[in-house]
């Protein structure tokens, strides 16, 4: 049976998962899932979400490199990752900067696949929604990220805690993020982003 698509557009979705690893090339790259909670409606995007199908959860793939390091510090502020290094950004650290829960925007696109060159939904790069296997990052892959990059994590403020965009108290929704997500790249297929 094939796999449901969404259509084009913006979502509204809740963070499931949050991981640190790295790409079957070895780059590593940030991943997140989230579950899709409705459709933004483009006629009044600070109003009720528009039913989907089904509450189906996806994964976005954000390499870091150099080509995509201010794109993925854009997207860690973002989501109000309050973190001074990449590690607390995976669920499983005990200072872990925990993102589970929170909503926000998310955008679909429809593009070929890299390797068949059959239609895909692209959420900045969306997966099956299967089970999440990252292959971790070890401890010196990790120095080595802070060593690089780390930088840019401590040029942000750092927040006492999170504030992320959720549903108003009074049923409507936060409005949606602009671009919450820029397209990087899947599991290291290339460092170019979009």
């Amino acid at each position: 049976m094939a796999r449901p698509f969404y259509d084009p557009g913006r979502y509204w979705g809740k963070i499931t998962r949050q991981k640190l690893g790295q790409a079957s090339t070895g780059t590593p790259q940030l991943v997140l899932s989230f579950t899709v909670l409705g459709k933004v409606d483009p006629a009044d995007p600070d109003g009720n979400l528009l039913p989907v199908m089904q509450q189906y959860e996806r994964t976005i793939f954000r390499s870091i490199t150099e080509k995509t390091i201010d794109y993925v510090t854009q997207d860690l502020e973002t989501l109000g990752f309050t973190g001074g290094s990449y590690r607390q950004f995976d669920e499983e650290d005990p200072e872990c900067c925990d993102l589970r829960g929170n909503e926000l925007a998310f955008s679909c696109n429809h593009e070929a696949h890299y390797k068949t060159g059959d239609p895909c939904e692209k959420w900045s790069i969306a997966s099956n929604g299967g089970g999440l296997e990252v292959k971790p990052l070890d401890d010196q892959a990790i120095r080595k990220l802070d060593a690089m990059f780390g930088k840019q994590l401590k040029k942000k403020p750092v927040a006492a805690t999170a504030a992320p965009a959720s549903p108003k108290p009074n049923g409507k929704k936060a409005s949606p993020l602009t671009e919450t997500f820029k397209p990087g790249d899947e599991e290291g297929e290339t460092d170019i982003p979009f």
